[in-house]
This record gives C-alpha cells, structure tokens and sequence, in this order.
C-alpha cells in the first residue's frame, strides 16, 4: 500500500499534512507541480512537499529462486503469492521517498 501526503502552508502560516492515499496511488514531480499551481491559484496556500511511503518485499527474488530450483528457469508451475509470504524468508519493509516541486 502506498501512503501519499502533502505539506502545505496555509494562508494563516499554519503548515498542514494532507493525506491523498485515497486520491492518487503516485506521485511525480509533475503531478505535484499541477497540485501546487492549482493549490496556489485556488488560493488555498503554498504546497511545499510531497511524501510517498510504501511497502517492498522479497517476493519477486523468492520467486524467482523456486522458479530456478524447480522449473530449470522455464515458465512452469509458480505457485501462488501467498505461499511465499509464508516462507521464513520472506521480508517486507517500508521505504520513504520526499518529492520536491
């Protein structure tokens, strides 16, 4: 899941997070230029940054490792998502980028 939040100066100085997760499911520095011009022109204050944090794993590694083991690296049987997620090596962590307009 990725979690997308706006900062942004209010008129008065308050400075506010803005959650969009339910929005948009990215960000890039255009999209958030857009966002800025529109905040500003709209008269609802200054955009100063946007902050995107999401979820990796190693699924796609351990998958590719059975695929490797069990199918000589052809297309073969690879089961389902879930059965990796159950491996005692399977990892998951969350990272955080910062966008700058």
């Amino acid at each position: 899941m990725t979690k997308i939040e706006i900062t942004v100066q209010r008129p008065n100085g308050a400075v506010e997070t803005v959650d969009m997760s339910s929005k948009f499911t990215g960000m890039t520095k255009a999209l958030l230029g857009q966002i800025k011009d529109a905040t500003r022109s709209a008269g609802r204050g200054t955009v100063l940054s946007a902050t995107m944090t999401y979820t990796r794993d190693n699924s796609g590694e351990l998958r590719k490792a059975y695929n490797n083991l069990h199918n000589e690296g052809g297309d073969g049987y690879v089961p389902e998502e879930n059965y990796f997620r159950a491996l005692p090596q399977y990892r998951e962590w969350t990272e955080t980028a910062e966008i700058m307009a």
